[in-house]
């Protein structure tokens, strides 16, 4: 779980970035994403349970922001502009967990708003399947994601398309589809929020 930064000129390691959790479980489900951000000079790396920004200059940690559920629903979205980052985490329960839609300053990690999530999905079992599971409107008012219920193969999986206003505070849901197949998982190739 370290983070190597290597020249492509001498092959030379430039960098060693410790800053992500090695009890983190990796595995082929969840997606492990990396993003360079040089005009913020930020190495953005989101993972399942933690979105960290490292220095894109030696490698050092900027800040980690650490999900609430550990086993959380693996989606995260960033803004066009880079500043913004769209992530759904939530509150564990006693025996179960409530999802909500976050919104990260990537320049700092903090948390600039929380959105509740429409009841239907709210306490359901939540995976996003997909490298481009949401997309935020050119204005940054709206953002549009897709989110399914069910980490398992079988019947009774649903595909969910979500629409927050961030200027009125509201998620809600405007399309749903049950997507249950023989295949492995459905798959989000992309979105546009227009």
């Amino acid at each position: 779980s370290y983070v190597r930064c290597f020249s492509t000129e001498t092959s030379q390691c430039l960098w060693l970035g410790d800053a992500i959790d090695r009890n983190y479980q990796f595995n082929q489900v969840a997606r492990h994403r990396m993003t360079e951000l040089s005009d913020q000079g930020l190495l953005l790396i989101c993972l399942k349970n933690q979105i960290t920004a490292l220095s894109l200059e030696d490698g050092s940690l900027r800040w980690n922001h650490v999900m609430e559920l550990t086993d959380g629903a693996d989606f995260s979205c960033l803004s066009d502009d880079g500043k913004t980052l769209a992530v759904i985490d939530g509150e564990k329960e006693f025996l179960s967990s409530e999802y909500h839609l976050a919104f990260l300053d990537v320049a700092t990690g903090e948390v600039i708003r929380t959105l509740e999530l429409p009841e239907e999905i709210r306490k359901e079992e939540l995976m996003a399947y997909g490298e481009s599971c949401g997309a935020f409107s050119e204005d940054g008012r709206y953002f549009a994601g897709m989110i399914y219920v069910g980490r398992y193969l079988g019947l009774d999986r649903m595909g969910y398309v979500f629409l927050a206003d961030l200027e009125k505070g509201e998620v809600r849901l405007i399309k749903s589809e049950d997507v249950s197949s023989s295949n492995l998982c459905p798959f989000t190739i992309g979105m546009l929020c227009n």
